[in-house]
């Protein structure tokens, strides 16, 4: 049997989870799912758009319903994780819903040396709200203990109903409320863990060690891991003895060598496409259906920090700018994120107040009544994308079934952190793919029970999947480089 152990250092907090949301848990199987990912961007440029090729020599290492896997993935000693312990709320009314609600002011993490940092706001926005989703089951289950249903008619009628059952709003619901919140379980940064991969088959073994060094080069485990959390790099322990220089020298490259890297996995593929009677030599008919690292664009910050939090700050501030208070174009206070990479792609701050978000999703316009073409971009980096304030979510249009839009489409972004000579390095991995099927610029716009389709054109012509791949590879990538990132790769 053909065997390898690695040291897994997570260099950003890891949230990974099984059925209970509050508790962390680092499994094999989603680590093992996370491989055949990054193998399916392996094998990208060998299949082209044959899918159901690429599909037969996955399963062939991973396995499927109809057959088992060739490779063993083994997780062991996993440390116990921590509790998010400071955690600064406040219980507030809520008007507009007439409920109580928790309101989070601060959320720290530690790290393995004792070292607390505070959650970062935008890249780890969904983490705190799984952090609140948690609060509110905790406030209502207080609530419920007491018999009080969490909706009111008026804040007068919730004071008097928390008097009269001896909860007096706020100071004892919310003394109440800190002896019981149940925190958020996650890894710290700096955890260590073992993966053991196992086979008896030669081929098959070495494109699992493949894609996991893609996973430990570009990308990360857990929640928001393409948004800076659960960044990992695995460092070998131990190898079979056979091509043992080979494992080590394919372990000893990081992101910049992929090209010498590739020769480790070309000739797997190729003999396994022999044994199951395949061709890997296809010619693309257009853009890959799948990630593909033939397309893969990779660039790192020119300065590195001094620790993870700096590094995934770093990549805030580049990507979504700095969170400004301001007034819009009538005159009316916001506050918003301005300045960076995404949000130099959305469509606002029209001197005319005719900004795409305004006149088309919140009015429901049609593009027409802008009397210009938009600048609206944000739509390609991940779907849906979300107006909280009106209750409306983009979706990916499905010409060959409008009544159900493609509700999500994953970001060909990932910002991701890693380490070199003891730095931590921001960095950011652009993997193109075929963002929408059949893709001609159409987005749906969904409001309740309504739906509007928008068309977003440049230069006259409808964008289409070429066009999105041209500008992750050039637009976004210069727009990266513009504010201190280098190209390393190609």
């Amino acid at each position: 049997m053909y065997k390898a152990e690695f040291e897994v250092e997570a260099i950003t907090p890891i949230f990974m989870r099984g059925a209970d949301q509050r508790k962390a848990e680092i499994r094999a199987s989603s680590i093992k799912g996370l491989m055949r990912w990054w193998f399916r961007a392996l094998a990208g440029s060998y299949f082209s758009d044959d899918v159901v090729g690429l599909k037969k020599v996955e399963d062939y290492v991973f396995g499927s319903t109809g057959g088992k896997s060739r490779v063993v993935v083994e997780v062991s000693d996993v440390p116990e994780p921590y509790n998010i312990k400071k955690v600064e709320c406040r219980i507030r009314y809520d008007a507009r819903g007439n409920t109580l609600k928790p309101k989070m002011t601060d959320i720290s993490l530690e790290d393995t040396d004792g070292k607390t940092s505070k959650i970062p706001n935008y890249l780890f926005f969904s983490i705190k709200m799984l952090i609140e989703d948690v609060a509110k089951e905790t406030l209502n289950e207080i609530l419920a203990e007491k018999g009080i249903r969490n909706k009111f008619r008026d804040q007068y009628q919730m004071e008097t109903i928390l008097r009269k059952r001896g909860v007096h709003y706020p100071s004892k619901l919310e003394e109440i409320f800190k002896d019981r919140f149940i925190r958020l379980e996650y890894y710290p940064a700096g955890t260590t863990f073992k993966i053991k991969i196992k086979s008896y088959d030669k081929d098959a073994f070495e494109l699992a060690l493949s894609s996991l060094w893609l996973l430990s080069n570009f990308g990360g485990i857990g929640f928001r891991s393409r948004k800076g959390a659960g960044s990992i790099m695995a460092r070998l322990l131990k190898r079979s003895s056979e091509f043992k220089e080979q494992i080590e020298r394919l372990f000893s490259l990081n992101w910049e060598n992929i090209d010498a890297a590739n020769s480790f996995w070309d000739n797997s593929i190729k003999r396994i496409c022999q044994k199951i009677g395949l061709s890997c030599n296809g010619s693309s008919s257009g853009v890959s259906l799948y990630p593909d690292i033939c397309e893969l664009v990779v660039l790192e910050s020119t300065a590195s920090k001094d620790n993870w939090f700096e590094a995934v700050q770093e990549l805030e501030k580049i990507y979504a700018g700095e969170l400004k208070k301001g007034k819009n174009c009538i005159g009316k206070l916001r506050r918003r994120y301005e300045g960076g990479v995404r949000f130099k792609f959305a469509d606002r701050d029209d001197p005319n107040c005719k900004d795409f978000s305004h006149v088309v999703v919140r009015d429901g316009k049609d593009l027409k009544d802008l009397g210009r073409e938009t600048h609206e971009r944000r739509f390609y980096f991940g779907l849906p994308l979300i107006f909280s304030n009106w209750k409306i979510q983009i979706e990916g249009h499905n010409q060959k079934n409008p009544k159900k839009p493609y509700s999500r489409r994953a970001s060909s972004i990932i910002l991701t952190v890693k380490k070199r000579n003891g730095e931590y390095l921001p960095m950011v991995v652009i993997i193109p793919y075929q963002f929408l099927p059949s893709h001609e610029g159409k987005f749906a716009v969904i409001k309740r029970d309504h739906k509007n389709i928008i068309q977003i054109t440049k230069n006259g012509r409808p964008t289409n999947n070429e066009w999105f791949i041209d500008w992750l590879k050039n637009d976004v990538v210069k727009r990266f480089e513009q504010r201190g990132f280098i190209k390393v790769y190609p």
